[in-house]
């Protein structure tokens, strides 16, 4: 004789449901700290990538989404923890350094350069 499994309502099931929290982890370069990949803890290959952290699920989503750069993102491996970094900032220094040399060489030129004749002459 078969025995029936019995089952709970769904619909009571539903209501009662509240998922696990979900995890998140990083994995990365041990030696530069560059993230590789991030995503919840199933998703990131631990076979492939040796070193995993756990990472904040908030900072996690926001990396997913776009809000966050992800090659702004480095584990401090001193620390263990996932860092964003700004970079930018140093290539807006240079930008503007480079015009100023640029606008300083057009005015020597520019002292240099003897004036039109005037009246066509």
């Amino acid at each position: 004789m078969e025995e029936k499994l019995k089952l709970p309502d769904f619909d009571e099931w539903i209501k009662n449901y509240k998922p696990e929290p979900a995890a998140y982890n990083a994995a990365f370069d041990a030696e530069s700290g560059r993230i590789y990949s991030i995503g919840p803890s199933f998703s990131v290959n631990k076979d492939k990538y040796k070193n995993v952290i756990a990472v904040d699920p908030e900072l996690a989503e926001k990396i997913i989404d776009g809000e966050i750069n992800i090659s702004k993102c480095f584990v401090d491996p001193q620390e263990g923890k996932l860092q964003i970094v700004e970079i930018k900032e140093l290539h807006k220094i240079d930008d503007v350094l480079h015009r100023i040399s640029k606008a300083v060489v057009r005015h020597q030129e520019a002292r240099h350069t003897p004036y039109p004749l005037q009246g066509g002459q």
